[in-house]
């Protein structure tokens, strides 16, 4: 009969749908089973072709070398030696979304972009930092400036520094030792902000030797032609003198003074004329101190003496020439007689010679003023400061303030030459240097040499400046995106993020802790509580509770609104520790696992893939919706086909009853076997066609009874023997085939 037919091939094809998707079911359990040699890694074709395969089995081709390079051993990528080669070669046909027929076998997905991180595929993921991933790298040590006070926190640990650096979005640190043991630190966007110091390596520690103590900003220091070194302010005024007394015999410093000249007193041995003493005094003077601005080196001056210099006092009288004059405080006089067209030459240049004083700094440490001789080389010393006792402590050094760096080019300050405010000067070797401090004191002072930037600590080899006065710089290959901050993702197979809604998320637990952190503002409520553990109790029995503050010191517990941190900012603080709780999501599918911690750097290198919906799946299911569809179509086919059986015996049992009434015995029994076979189309609890359940229930023998039984009631109908006996064979066959395959 075409029904016992159809059956058997409706059957015969729902177990090949079965096999199949038992085979694809197998293969996608194996595709992302911990099992699978490929997952996490590199395959390579045996064209060359290159891919890295996610954690979900979802194979993404590198289109370059480039994109390679930049993903081998970053942002949590496998190293290059993590490769396993394919025998098979990358063909046309595999496009995203194609089978690759490894074993297991493997999908393949968009192009794999360089700076991809390789982690977190089929996970939910929630930026909690900035950037806390990324190595920072030192860039050397430096004198530390204006700008990274003006611009600088206290942390406790240099890693905190660096995550305070990457939530202002910059990629250059610079921590130094504060005071108290603390770390200070400062950041860039531009390193130039933080080196332009200048090195400081090693750095030299000055050690005051002596000073004039002296203050006021505009002081000036200058060595007076006799012989004193003194400090005045910016009005003229004194206001320290060295102790020694000023050399009398350099008074003016040898130059000439007191000048008085008179021109024709000798007439006035005629009473006739009445010349006046001193009457050529001014125009003397006059000429000298243009001579002096002239030439400053020049100390002998010629007097041209005429009526024309002088004007005529005595007519008709033959004048002389008188002049008194001192060289520091040597007097000499000339008289020149008949002077009329004469000249004479007044000389200090041997008293000026004489008083040549310094200020000198030489290699021995030692700060001596005295007089010199005209080579230098002499040298009466006029006074020095005793600095013996604070030298023998302090080992002489070589620095970078030699003399030929500083005012002059020399080691020495000469009569007449002034130190102002931030100049200074220094021996040959650096070991020793005076400076007029812009604070107006003059100082001297050694140095003590030691690095500039030291380890952090025994077992840290990390470097920090050793003072306020040096910082370690370093810079971080990325520096994130603090807009970020707070974003919740699920990223798929096929590495995209793919953002939760705000209406899809919710708060709990467990909170994520930062030690040292406070996050000022969005204050639910404050109170005095036993221990963190209890702060952290209250803010979970409050849904209005977005996290925590406790503070250590005086046990106060700060409940904050989910304002807090990471949706707002968060500062460095001893003895505060910031709880904020972890997001959950609301969604109806397999999306609801808690999210990993991560940071914008990690978030920021993934492709955005949309937005997520509370109907959206995040795992495919091992059986997709089209093989169940199949599945399902198989299964109708074999309910209508037993149908059409159970209407076909049905008609011929009928037949049989009408032929027959004197074989009731019999008739009981075919009845009980029938029954056990009703074939109505209808199907159980599982879904599963009844006419398998009930073929599968009848044995051999009950088969070949109802044969036999309708053998015998329709002998007299040939026709109706044959049709019944075909479809009690058939049903053997059929039943001996499903009990097999049970």
């Amino acid at each position: 009969m075409e029904s016992i037919g159809l059956f058997e091939t409706s059957v015969s094809n729902y177990a090949g749908v079965q096999k199949d998707v038992t085979a694809k079911k197998i293969n996608n359990a194996e595709r992302v089973s911990p099992n699978n040699p490929y997952l996490n890694k590199y395959i390579r074709f045996s064209d060359g072709t290159i891919c890295f395969v996610t954690s979900r089995g979802v194979a993404k081709p590198f289109s370059n070398a480039k994109d390679i390079e930049a993903v081998y051993g970053n942002l949590g990528c496998p190293s290059k030696d993590a490769v396993v080669d394919i025998d098979m070669d990358w063909t046309t046909e595999f496009i995203t979304g194609a089978t690759i027929p490894t074993t297991p076998s493997l999908i393949v997905g968009t192009p794999m972009v360089g700076g991809t991180s390789c982690l977190y595929s089929g996970k939910n993921v929630f930026v909690s930092e900035t950037d806390s991933t990324s190595k920072s790298n030192y860039v050397g040590c430096y004198k530390a400036t204006d700008s990274m006070s003006d611009n600088s926190t206290v942390v406790d640990s240099l890693n905190q520094c660096f995550v305070y650096g990457a939530d202002k979005g910059n990629k250059f640190s610079a921590a130094w030792r504060t005071e108290d043991g603390r770390i200070g630190c400062s950041s860039a966007a531009n390193k130039d902000e933080l080196i332009s110091g200048g090195d400081a390596t090693i750095t030299y520690v000055p050690v005051a030797l002596w000073s004039s103590n002296t203050s006021g900003g505009g002081n000036n220091a200058q060595i007076t032609s006799s012989g004193q070194l003194l400090v005045q302010n910016a009005s003229g005024d004194i206001v320290w003198t060295s102790p020694n007394a000023p050399d009398a015999s350099c008074s003016n410093g040898g130059n000439i003074s007191n000048v008085e000249a008179t021109y024709g007193g000798n007439c006035n041995a005629d009473s006739k004329y009445s010349v006046e003493t001193g009457n050529a005094t001014d125009a003397v003077d006059s000429k000298i101190n243009s001579m002096m601005d002239n030439n400053s080196g020049i100390f002998d001056y010629t007097i041209s003496i005429s009526n024309a210099e002088f004007g005529d006092p005595a007519k008709g009288c033959n004048k002389s020439f008188d002049i008194n004059y001192m060289c520091g405080n040597a007097p000499y006089v000339q008289h020149v007689d008949e002077s009329e067209g004469k000249s004479i030459i007044l000389s200090c240049a041997k008293e000026v010679a004489s008083c040549n004083f310094a200020l000198i700094l030489d290699n021995s440490r030692q700060l001596q003023l005295a007089k010199v001789g005209k080579d230098d080389g002499e040298r009466a010393v006029v006074w020095s400061p005793d600095t013996t006792a604070t030298l023998a402590s302090h080992p002489s050094i070589d620095t970078p303030w030699v003399a030929a760096n500083g005012k002059l080019g020399q080691n020495m300050l000469r009569s007449g030459q002034t130190l102002f405010s931030g100049e200074w000067i220094g021996s040959p070797t650096g070991n020793i240097r005076l400076v007029m401090q812009p604070d107006g004191n003059l100082v001297l002072y050694t140095y003590d040499r030691r690095d500039g930037c030291v380890k952090l600590s025994e077992g840290d080899d990390r470097i920090i400046g050793d003072s306020t006065d040096t910082a370690a710089v370093y810079a971080r290959p990325f520096s994130g995106n603090a807009e970020d901050l707070g974003r919740v993702a699920y990223i798929d197979a096929d590495l995209k993020a793919k953002e939760y809604p705000a209406d899809m998320l919710s708060t709990g637990t467990p909170y994520i802790v930062y030690p040292n952190t406070d996050s000022s503002g969005n204050d639910l409520s404050a109170s005095a509580e036993s221990d963190i553990a209890a702060c952290a109790s209250k803010c979970s029995d409050n849904g209005d509770c977005g996290g925590y503050v406790w503070d250590s010191t005086t046990k106060t517990c700060y409940l904050k609104k989910s304002g807090v941190y990471p949706k707002s900012q968060r500062t460095a603080r001893k003895d505060a520790t910031l709880g904020i709780k972890t997001p959950s999501i609301k969604s109806s599918s397999n999306c609801g696992m808690p999210p990993v911690n991560i940071d914008s750097v990690y978030y920021g290198s993934y492709e955005k893939g949309g937005t997520m919906s509370p109907d959206g799946t995040c795992h495919a299911k091992l059986v997709s919706s089209e093989d169940r569809r199949a599945l399902q179509e198989k299964q109708a086919a074999i309910n209508s086909a037993g149908s059409s059986i159970g209407v076909d015996i049905n008609d011929a049992h009928r037949a049989y009853l009408n032929q027959s009434s004197a074989v009731d015995a019999r008739q009981n029994k075919l009845n009980y076997r029938l029954d056990k076979y009703n074939m109505a189309g209808e199907t159980n609890a599982n879904s599963k066609p009844v006419v398998i359940e009930q073929f599968q229930n009848l044995t051999v023998e009950d088969l070949y009874g109802i044969n036999s039984e309708l053998g015998l009631y329709a002998s007299s109908e040939n026709s109706l023997y044959m049709a019944l006996a075909a479809i009690s064979a058939g049903l053997i066959v059929i039943a001996y085939n499903m009990r097999v395959k049970k």
